[in-house]
């Protein structure tokens, strides 16, 4: 028999994981990246999450749709190129959408929200994919003040210590809000950085490139 496409998930090691992680890293949030369908392992595994897994990510709205199947409940956090057309299913769907561009919130201003719409800014004080400087984000603020039906749930980034001042130089203006949401921390670095009470989390928890902690075997012939 070919198991070569054949991955069995032990839920064991998928608790784990997770638990072992939370154990070694501690944060208010923790944030799973499932991706791809999870990596190509199945979105059907969201239902084998415990509780301190507090929110999904994706980078595409079809994942989003297919995390909705399973599960109607636990938020969603989406990364991806949009259209307006997109903005009632992400409200439909209780998705927050990653806002990288004083653009994008424009074409959301030129939309009749119904009902809420949760946001995060992605902040890149490089300046290759967010908001890179504190004039940007003063405008943003401006814009999402003008918008009915919108909420700033937080900030996402990836952030070094060596970038750390620049950075808290650079979202000066939404320090004096009541954020829920600091993510400035990835599995990449996982070393909290001052303020994050979030992190992303992705590979180690399937047992990816994880030797200590395997999680998806192939059953043996």
């Amino acid at each position: 028999m070919n198991y070569k496409n054949f991955i069995k998930i032990n839920i064991d090691n998928l608790h784990n994981n997770i638990n072992h992680f939370i154990k070694s890293y501690n944060y208010k949030y923790y944030i799973l990246d499932v991706s791809n369908n999870a990596f190509n392992h199945g979105m059907y595994l969201i239902n084998f999450l415990n509780s301190k897994i507090n929110y999904l990510y994706v980078n595409s709205f079809n994942d989003a749709k297919l995390i909705r199947k399973y599960n109607k409940e636990i938020p969603i956090i989406l990364d991806s190129s949009w259209v307006i057309d997109n903005i009632l299913d992400f409200i439909n769907n209780d998705i927050i959408l990653i806002i990288n561009s004083l653009e994008d919130l424009k074409i959301i201003k030129k939309e009749s929200l119904f009902a809420p719409l949760n946001i995060i800014l992605n902040i890149d004080v490089n300046g290759f994919l967010g908001f890179s400087t504190k004039d940007q984000i003063k405008d943003a603020l401006e814009i999402i003040k003008t918008i009915g039906n919108i909420n700033l749930l937080g900030i996402k980034t990836k952030v070094k210590e060596k970038d750390y001042h620049n950075f808290m130089y650079v979202i000066n203006p939404l320090l004096r809000l009541d954020l829920k949401l600091f993510i400035l921390n990835n599995e990449d670095d996982k070393n909290k950085i001052k303020n994050s009470n979030a992190i992303m989390l992705n590979k180690s928890i399937y047992g990816i490139n994880e030797n200590k902690y395997k999680l998806f075997n192939k059953p043996e012939n």
